[in-house]
């Protein structure tokens, strides 16, 4: 096997491009965590209905379904260099758009454009992480974008807690506050390489030859056509994943994110305003700034499991979680 996929040993052309894709991590839990904050000062200045409340917060996970349905086709379809910039224009538009709204349907529109937006970040985060990641650090890598997610999600919260005391209006500065990280995002992403891996399986080898020496630079010509010959192997479908040796593993991934997805999303974006309506919490600021303290604790928990994860092995690790396997 090659060192690019087998050993921990890793250039920093690929340190470079794994780092600006798992950055949109950061961004995913920027754009939604910020919401949690938004909800303080929007719920009272527009005198939002249940039902407004509950649309508005759903707009962006609505467009996080789409994106990532679709973005894993564009991502094969159109390579992952490919989306790397139209998706961050999409979603700095979004961010403006959701920034300047007169009214709530203009706040949906804008709110569903960055989820969707995000969501084409999801696959191409994941397949460039899986791609150039050894496989003696994958789990690591892996959790480091989980990570990622609440780095962006505390540090939105402190932004959002900062911008409180503007005023009645300082919402619309945490929303366009989100396009500054996707800037930063679009400005670390350029001149990045296609990935050697798509290149080769569409035929186009002088290019994967070059994107692999940008990504190596110290690599020598044997060592790069040793990757080549490995990138050539045949692909599987998808449908592997629904046999029998396959579909308990792809459960034990699934459920879990699941019920992460219900805690996180579904209760923590509304985590500060409970806190505020049940009065818990004596001030807006108050509720920011416990909500940003539960998120620390998370971070927490992913930093004991990052460095042990690879050492334990992922049975051992969903063990020590608390799942059986």
């Amino acid at each position: 096997m090659s060192r690019y996929s087998s050993t921990p040993h890793q250039d920093v052309g690929v340190r470079r491009a794994l780092g600006a894709a798992m950055l949109g991590m950061l961004l995913d839990g920027y754009d939604l965590s910020i919401m949690a904050v938004v909800l303080l000062p929007l719920h009272s200045a527009w005198h939002l209905h249940a039902a407004e409340t509950g649309l508005l917060m759903g707009m962006a996970l609505i467009g996080s379904l789409l994106g990532g349905l679709f973005g894993g086709f564009f991502t094969d379809r159109f390579g992952r260099r490919g989306l790397l910039t139209p998706n961050m224009l999409l979603y700095i538009g979004g961010a403006l758009l959701s920034a300047l709204s007169p009214n709530l349907s203009m706040l949906f529109a804008g709110r569903l454009l960055t989820g969707i937006a995000i969501g084409l970040d999801y696959p191409l985060v994941a397949t460039i992480v899986a791609e150039y990641t050894p496989s003696a650090l994958r789990g690591n890598r892996f959790a480091r974008v989980n990570m990622a997610w609440y780095v962006g999600a505390l540090l939105s919260t402190a932004i959002g807690w900062s911008l409180l005391f503007i005023g009645s209006d300082s919402w619309r500065w945490m929303l366009g506050s989100a396009a500054l990280p996707a800037l930063a995002l679009l400005w670390l992403r350029r001149g990045l390489p296609e990935s050697p891996r798509w290149l080769v399986r569409h035929e186009r080898m002088p290019q994967a030859d070059l994107a692999l020496l940008q990504l190596h630079p110290e690599s020598t010509t044997a060592e790069r056509q040793a990757m080549l010959r490995d990138f050539a192997a045949p692909s599987r479908s998808w449908r592997i994943l629904i046999q029998k040796a396959w579909l308990r593993r792809l459960f034990l991934s699934i459920f879990p994110w699941f019920c992460l997805d219900v805690v996180g999303l579904g209760i923590g974006l509304y985590f500060p305003l409970v806190l505020r309506s049940s009065g818990f919490a004596p001030s807006d600021a108050a509720a920011a700034a416990i909500n940003a303290g539960i998120l620390c604790i998370s971070l927490l928990g992913i930093g004991y499991m990052m460095p042990r994860i690879d050492r334990w092995g992922r049975g051992s690790a969903a063990k020590h979680r608390g799942f059986s396997s």
